[in-house]
C-alpha cells in the first residue's frame, strides 16, 4: 500500500483525513490560524483522499503567496518594539501645557473599555464606547467619572473617587490569557492610535505590534498611578489584602463551596467521595501547598481502580485500593474515563473556586484531561421506528392493563404512563415522575403539565415533597398528548385526586439525593432489554433523542422544538400556560408521525384492564 504523503493525517476518533501542515511563524497573523492549518478531506478513503490532497495542498500554497506578499508590504521594520513602547507611553502619558493629563484620560477610557470586553468575553455583550450614540457615550463617560458636567474631561471628574480603578478587570485578563485572545480587543485604539501619531496602515502584523506596546504600557504601575496635575501629589499605594489563607484545608473548602454554590444532593456527595479519596492520596495536604502535579498524580491513581470491587475492597483506603490494584493485569476492569472525570472534575470544581474568591493565588487543576473523556456522550443512542414499535407493541401495553406491583414496589400502570408521555413529549423521566396533581392543567381545551420546582403551599403542608429542574431552560409546559387522552390518562387523574393523592406517580418515592425515578429508570431499562434489545446504549432517554429527531422530521422549528423539550428558554406566557402559546405547541406536536406505533391495539388493551 502506498504510503500516505507528508501532510497527511488520519484524524484518530473519526479516522478522516486531513491536510496537515505548519504555518511559518511570520506568516501566522496573515492567515489568521494559529500553530497548525488543517482542512478536511471529506473521507476517510486513501485513494479518493489523494487526489483531494493535492488540490487542498495546491489551496494551502497559495494562500502562503498571499501571506509572503502581505508580509513583503507589512511594514514590519518601520517601527522596532522599544519605539512602539516609547510611543505608547509617550501616548498614554501625554501632558497639555498648563500639565493636565491629557494621556491619562485616554488611558481611563481605554482601561472602561478593555474591562467590558473583558466581561464580554465571559457573558453578554454589551455596547462599547464606539458603538454608543454621542449622547449616550457623553453621558456614561460621565457617569464613570462621577461627573455631572458636560465640559471636556473636568478634573473633578478624574479625581472626584480616589477608590476607582479602571482596569481590574482587563488586567486580571491580560495577565491569563494568550495575545491571540485580547490582541483583537485593542482594534479601536490602534486605530486611535495610530491616527494621533499620523501613522499609516502597514499591516495587520503592524497592528499587533502596536497592541502589544499599548497593553504593557497599560500594565505598568507607575503609568496608570500618574497624577492628573504634575503638581500634584502620586496617588497613594493602596495596601493590597490577601485572601489567601494558608491553613485553609480541602474539607474547609468543601464547606465553603456548599454554602455558596448550593449544590444538587447529588453532586455534593460525588464531591464529598472525590474530595476523600483526594485527600487520603495527598496525605490531607493544605489547599495552598497543592500543585497540578497532585492532580495528574491522582487522575493516573484513579485510573488504576477496577470497573467493580469486593465489598472489603470498598473498605479500604483509596491508596491501599490504588496499590492493590496497580498492577499488570489484561483481566481488570478499569473505571471508565466519565467515572475518572466525575472523581477529578469535583476537585478540579473545588480549586476552581478557591481560585475565583482569590483563595489561592493560581489555578492548579486548569487543563488537566482524562484521555478517552468526552462531554459528547456515546452512551446513548435514539430508538430506529421498528424498535418502538416492538416496544410499544410488548404486552405491557397491549394485554389487559393492570397495576401490578414489582419487586421495587413501581407498577406497570407507572411505567406504561411514564414511557408514553417519553415517546409523546421527550421529556425527561424525572421531569415526568415528579409531577404533581397540581402541575396537570388546562386552558383553552388543551390539558399539558407545568414543569417547574414549584410545590404549593397545600402541597407542603401536607407532605415533604421537592422538585427540581435541571435548569433554567428546563421550566416548560409538556403537553398531555390526544393519544394519551384517549388511553384514559385523564381518568387515571380522577382516581388518585379521589383517593387524595398528590402526586400523579405516588410509587414514585425520592431517594436520598431527591430523585424519585431511579428505580424506575432501572425497570424501564430492563424492559427495553428484555423486549427490544441489550444494547446498553438503549435507554429512557433514548426517547428523547427519538422524539428531538421526529421533530425535525416533521418540519417543526428547532427553536420549537427546543422549547418543548427544554433545550431554550420560554416565554413568560408560556411558562403561566397561556392558550395561544399551548395552543401553538399543540398544532406543532400534532404535525409529528407516530404512525409506526399500533394505537389501536393499546387502545383495546387500556379499556379492557380491570375495573
Amino acid at each position: 500500500m502506498d504510503k500516505k504523503p507528508i501532510g497527511m493525517w488520519t484524524d484518530p476518533r473519526s479516522g478522516k483525513l486531513y491536510l496537515r501542515r505548519k504555518i511559518p511563524l511570520e506568516l501566522r497573523s496573515f492567515i489568521g490560524k494559529g500553530e497548525l492549518y488543517k482542512v478536511s478531506l471529506g473521507t476517510s478513503d486513501p485513494l479518493i483522499a489523494k487526489s483531494k490532497f493535492k488540490v487542498a495542498e495546491g489551496e494551502f500554497e497559495k494562500l502562503l503567496a498571499n501571506a509572503r506578499l502581505a508580509l513583503a508590504g507589512s511594514g514590519m521594520a518601520i517601527l522596532s518594539q522599544p519605539q512602539a513602547l516609547e510611543l505608547a507611553r509617550s501616548y498614554l502619558t501625554e501632558r497639555s501645557k498648563d500639565g493636565r493629563a491629557i494621556g491619562a484620560s485616554t488611558m481611563t477610557f481605554m482601561l472602561m473599555d478593555l474591562d467590558r470586553k473583558a466581561k464580554e468575553h465571559a457573558g453578554p455583550r454589551t455596547k462599547t464606547f464606539q458603538e454608543m450614540e454621542p449622547e449616550e457615550w457623553l453621558a456614561q463617560r460621565n457617569a464613570m467619572l462621577v461627573s455631572e458636567s458636560d465640559d471636556d474631561l473636568e478634573l473633578e471628574g478624574l479625581a472626584a473617587d480616589k477608590d476607582f480603578e479602571p482596569g481590574a478587570a482587563w488586567l486580571d485578563f491580560y495577565r491569563r490569557t494568550s495575545p491571540r485572545i485580547w490582541r483583537p480587543m485593542f482594534a479601536n485604539h490602534v486605530d486611535a492610535f495610530k491616527k494621533h501619531h499620523s501613522i499609516a496602515n502597514h499591516g495587520q502584523q503592524f497592528d499587533d505590534l502596536l497592541a502589544n506596546a499599548l497593553a504593557e504600557v497599560l500594565a505598568m504601575d507607575e503609568v496608570r498611578d500618574q497624577p492628573v496635575f504634575l503638581n500634584e501629589e502620586p496617588k497613594r499605594q493602596r495596601v493590597k489584602k490577601s485572601r489567601i489563607d494558608p491553613d485553609l484545608t480541602m474539607e474547609g473548602l468543601l464547606e465553603k463551596w456548599n454554602t455558596n454554590r448550593k449544590p444538587r444532593p447529588k453532586t455534593l456527595d460525588a464531591a464529598k467521595t472525590a474530595l476523600k479519596y483526594f485527600c487520603d492520596f495527598t496525605d490531607n495536604a493544605r489547599v495552598v501547598e497543592i500543585v497540578s502535579a497532585d492532580l495528574f498524580d491522582f487522575r493516573d491513581a484513579l485510573m488504576v481502580l477496577p470497573n467493580s470491587m469486593p465489598v472489603k475492597d470498598r473498605a479500604l483506603r483509596f491508596s491501599a485500593q490504588v496499590e492493590k490494584y496497580d498492577k499488570d493485569d489484561e483481566t481488570i476492569e478499569r473505571i471508565s474515563p466519565a467515572t475518572v472525570k466525575k472523581y477529578l472534575g469535583a476537585i478540579q470544581a473545588l480549586l476552581s473556586y478557591a481560585f475565583k474568591e482569590q483563595l489561592i493565588p493560581t489555578n492548579v487543576s486548569h487543563g488537566i484531561a482524562v484521555e478517552g473523556y468526552s462531554k459528547v456522550s456515546n452512551s446513548r443512542q435514539s430508538f430506529k421506528n421498528e424498535e418502538l414499535a416492538k416496544l410499544f407493541g410488548a404486552p405491557l401495553f397491549t394485554a389487559p392493563w393492570h397495576s401490578q406491583m414489582s419487586r421495587s414496589g413501581i407498577s406497570d400502570e407507572t411505567i406504561r404512563w411514564l414511557f408514553l408521555f417519553g415517546l409523546t413529549t421527550g421529556a425527561r423521566i424525572e421531569e415526568i415522575g415528579q409531577a404533581l396533581l397540581a402541575d396537570v392543567m388546562q386552558e383553552g381545551g388543551i390539558w399539558y403539565i407545568n414543569i417547574t420546582e414549584y410545590v404549593t403551599k397545600t402541597v407542603r403542608k401536607t407532605s415533604d415533597v421537592t422538585k427540581s429542574v435541571k435548569n433554567d431552560n428546563s421550566r416548560r409546559i409538556i403537553l398531555i398528548h390526544d393519544h394519551l387522552i384517549k388511553l384514559g390518562f385523564l381518568d387515571y387523574l380522577s382516581k388518585l385526586v379521589d383517593k387524595g393523592e398528590t402526586k400523579i406517580y405516588p410509587d414514585l418515592r425520592a431517594d436520598k439525593f431527591s430523585v424519585c425515578t431511579k428505580e424506575a429508570s432501572r425497570r424501564c431499562a430492563r424492559v427495553i432489554d428484555q423486549v427490544v434489545s441489550k444494547d446498553e446504549r438503549l435507554v429512557f432517554h433514548s426517547l428523547r433523542h427519538k422524539f428531538k429527531a421526529l421533530c425535525r422530521t416533521a418540519g417543526i422549528p428547532m427553536d420549537v422544538h427546543d422549547q418543548i423539550t427544554g433545550h431554550a428558554p420560554v416565554s413568560v406566557g408560556a411558562g403561566y400556560g397561556q392558550s395561544i402559546e399551548a395552543r401553538e405547541l399543540k398544532d406543532h406536536v400534532a404535525q409529528i408521525d407516530f404512525a409506526y406505533i399500533d394505537w389501536q391495539a393499546i387502545e383495546l388493551a387500556a379499556k379492557a384492564k380491570p375495573r
